[in-house]
């Protein structure tokens, strides 16, 4: 009997018999929540689990919180941006900041334009810092590293902009675009450039959208989604990141057992392949499987009196380097030709690397796509990997999509079953005694296809 195209998990066991399915979590590894009603930032291990008290709590008089509602984390500079909607201003502390520790800088004053500000993003490549402003609603952009009273670069508003009652951000640098969260149950997506009256390039509205109250956003780059908290229906949506009009969502997270409440931020974590939402009136953390949908319970909560949640207004991951690895189609038959578009998002890690791109057929062969062409191997024999690339600096801030990267055309001969795209970004070196450990995978993605 034929199987479709879900057999990542049976790929990776083939390619990758030394590995085990759970990834050894990282020093680095955690998620950062604003507490609106404790004048707080509480930051967690990522796998932190029930009742568990913060790694490091800012909070006190010297730490300007006031009402903080979102945050952002810049790794390559070790700085945490705080918005806080008591007093119309943003704030940068060091990344691993604790106690009453002052900020290192301010934004605030009538010429910033900050307005009620809501959320932020950090745009490392274009060296920029974006808010979003509830009152009246705008998107309003400055250089990473204003201070003081400064004014911002672009501001986007005006009727025909759509913005309305807004909620929530995110940043696109692969397609140059900022996505906004309208609690008027509405997704709007705009040019990262523009400014003034700009009209939105496309709006996602509709009752068939699932939109609720929508007021947290991530973008999934790896798998070309986007994820939406909806906090007037708890739940969590999650669509195709270039998905437009009265579109059904791709699946929804929803339900008694979900825990989620009034969910308010959301987060993805493409190294665990997991979903992390947090909740205003549950006050609790909570993290799901990444394609999880309908009732479904979380892996894990972070809830109860030691944790410090008191209020929490979103949430932000450590950013991690990202690899996709996209398809013209799933299934394939004789003279049908793939074609392979491969991007690689570098946030802030320093990375010297080893890059392996190709394809798996069935029931052991790898095409290995090499400089000037390509070389075979076998998914049991790790000596017989080849890379594109070896030792290669991916140098941060970095993102990069290079559309049709390879193609292949089946021919009839090809065998039936499984197939796979898959894309391994390694420590350099890590491939030389012929075995793979965990701690020695930076990023890694498999896309499954079918031949029937």
């Amino acid at each position: 009997m034929r199987h479709g195209p879900g057999s990542r998990l049976l790929f990776l066991l083939i390619l990758f018999v030394s590995l085990l399915v759970a990834v050894a979590a990282e020093a680095e590894d955690e998620i950062f929540v604003p507490n609106v009603s404790a004048n707080s930032v509480t930051v967690y291990s990522r796998t932190a689990n029930g009742n568990a008290a913060p790694l490091r709590t800012i909070a006190g008089a010297s730490t300007f919180l006031n009402g903080p509602v979102a945050v952002a984390v810049d790794l390559l500079h070790n700085e945490l941006f705080v918005v806080n909607g008591g007093n119309n201003s943003v704030l940068v502390h060091g990344r691993t900041a604790s106690g009453d520790a002052a900020p290192f800088r301010i934004l605030s004053g009538p010429a910033t334009g900050l307005s009620a500000p809501v959320a932020i993003a950090v745009d490392l490549l274009h060296n920029e810092l974006v808010v979003l402003n509830s009152g009246p609603p705008s998107i309003t952009v400055y250089s990473r590293n204003a201070g003081g009273n400064s004014s911002p670069l672009r501001t986007i508003q005006g009727p025909a902009a759509g913005l309305n009652n807004v909620g929530g951000l995110a940043l696109d640098l692969a397609h140059d675009e900022i996505f906004v969260a309208n609690r008027a149950n509405t997704v709007t997506v705009y040019s990262r450039t523009a400014d003034g009256n700009a009209a939105p390039l496309r709006t996602l509205a509709g009752a068939a959208t699932g939109l609720s109250g929508p007021t947290g956003l991530a973008l999934d780059f790896a798998h070309d989604e986007l994820a939406v908290a909806n906090a007037d229906a708890a739940s969590v949506t999650v669509h195709a990141r270039s998905a437009s009009g009265n579109t059904a969502p791709l699946r929804t997270l929803s339900g008694l057992a979900t825990g989620l409440g009034r969910a308010v931020g959301v987060a993805v974590d493409l190294k665990s392949s997991e979903l992390i939402a947090d909740s205003f009136d549950g006050q609790a953390v909570l993290v799901y499987p990444r394609t999880a949908s309908g009732n479904a319970a979380p892996l894990r909560k972070i809830q109860g009196a030691a944790t410090g949640l008191s209020g929490p207004s979103g949430l932000a991951l450590t950013p991690q380097l990202g690899v996709m690895a996209a398809t013209n189609q799933k299934t394939f038959t004789a003279g049908q030709t793939l074609t392979v578009t491969v991007g690689v998002l570098n946030p802030g890690l320093p990375a010297n690397v080893d890059v392996f791109i190709g394809l798996f057929f069935p029931p052991d062969r790898l095409m290995f796509i090499v400089p000037g062409g390509t070389a075979n191997g076998l998914a049991s024999n790790l000596s017989t990997i080849r890379p594109i690339a070896a030792g290669v600096s991916l140098t941060p801030p970095l993102t990069v999509i290079v559309p049709n990267f390879f193609s292949y055309t089946f021919t009839g001969n090809d065998p039936h079953g499984n197939y796979a795209v898959f894309f391994l970004v390694a420590n350099a070196g890590s491939l030389v005694d012929d075995i793979l450990n965990v701690e020695d995978i930076v990023a890694f993605e498999v896309t499954p296809l079918f031949v029937p």
